[in-house]
């Protein structure tokens, strides 16, 4: 990338009268110079950090726990909690006939009413019998 001593620029001012630069040739903007820094060390950041999870926990619980906090936020807070404490949960599978796995966004909603079903009777029925139950949503 050329420096800015090689290229000829023209310039102009913003509305707020900060001065803007534009490379001659192109007429692209010249993005201003920022200081290169250090990427932060992770593990620096973890040291940093960590003292202040116990802190940051409790404000997570408490939120959970205000029966003053939206449903919505309370919710999130739980789900922060389980996501930090068992990680995130895997994308759910189901297996065919065949052995392949598919995903479960790929099941219809006849197929999730004869499971719910299934699970809700506690008892494997016959076919016919399921094909004809269902349960209104």
């Amino acid at each position: 990338m050329p420096e800015d001593d090689d290229c000829e620029f023209i310039t102009k001012k913003d509305k707020n009268g900060e001065i803007i630069k534009f490379d001659a040739e192109t007429g692209r903007r010249v993005p201003k110079r920022t200081a290169k820094t250090k990427k932060p060390d992770p593990h620096e950041v973890r040291k940093f950090f960590k003292p202040h999870t116990g802190e940051a926990s409790s404000i997570i619980h408490g939120i959970m726990m205000d029966d003053s906090n939206s449903p919505n936020q309370r919710l999130q807070a739980a789900r922060m909690i389980l996501e930090y404490g068992w990680g995130r949960p895997s994308k759910m599978r189901r297996y065919d006939d065949d052995g392949e796995t598919n995903s479960l966004e790929d099941v219809s909603f006849r197929e999730l009413n004869m499971l719910l079903l299934q699970l809700t009777q506690g008892e494997d029925e016959d076919e016919e019998e399921e094909e004809e139950d269902y349960i209104d949503v």
